[in-house]
């Protein structure tokens, strides 16, 4: 990447450096392309034999259906104001 370009994608931004400033940054730049350069020899092809390996279905918990928590308890903990409920804060 060469300055021209930096100074370019600067102003895209609304940002201005000096002629050293620009230097280091196209230096910087052409750092960071080459150290995600490997991602283009990636082989990121699906394998369907390879697929959820480490998915164990046996160590899940038993789903299993428990009784609801009683209405008249939840709504205890509401107060009733103009046809909304308001609860406590929890954040501020």
């Amino acid at each position: 990447m060469d300055t021209q370009t930096v100074k370019y994608l600067a102003n895209l931004g609304f940002l201005s450096f000096d002629e050293n400033e620009l230097e280091k940054l196209a230096e910087e730049m052409n750092g960071i392309i080459e150290s995600v350069s490997f991602v283009k020899d990636y082989n990121a092809e699906y394998d369907p034999l390879n697929d959820n390996l480490g998915a164990h279905l046996d160590d899940l918990r038993e789903d299993k259906a428990e009784p609801d928590y009683p209405t008249d308890k939840l709504m205890r903990n509401a107060v009733h104001s103009e046809n909304c409920f308001v609860v406590p804060k929890v954040m501020e």
